[in-house]
């Protein structure tokens, strides 16, 4: 049913695990524990980790949502919606 989808994508609810960041580049995929879940603790591992004017897909987390003004070009993919965006082309496949 649609809320148990919701209830499994861990929607509205708090998660007590660190989050995890992806980060691929060709065939190569890092993977980073981000203890603290502020969108400042994501964008500095994106600028530490990615060069400038990297493409970076994403969902739609608004902690993503300065990675244009900090020099990268940012793509996103609702996920309710689809798995990969029919106009930008975004997903976040290769990483899940």
């Amino acid at each position: 049913s649609d809320a148990e989808q919701r209830s499994n994508r861990n929607h509205g609810r708090r998660i007590d695990r660190p989050w995890v960041l992806g980060l691929k580049q060709g065939s190569d995929c890092r993977y980073i524990c981000v203890e603290r879940r502020g969108g400042n603790s994501l964008i500095l591992i994106i600028e530490r980790e990615c060069e400038k004017s990297s493409l970076i897909h994403s969902d739609e987390c608004p902690a993503y949502n300065n990675l244009n003004a900090i020099g990268h070009h940012h793509l996103t993919v609702n996920h309710q919606r689809h798995y990969v965006d029919p106009v930008t082309g975004a997903h976040t496949q290769a990483i899940e």
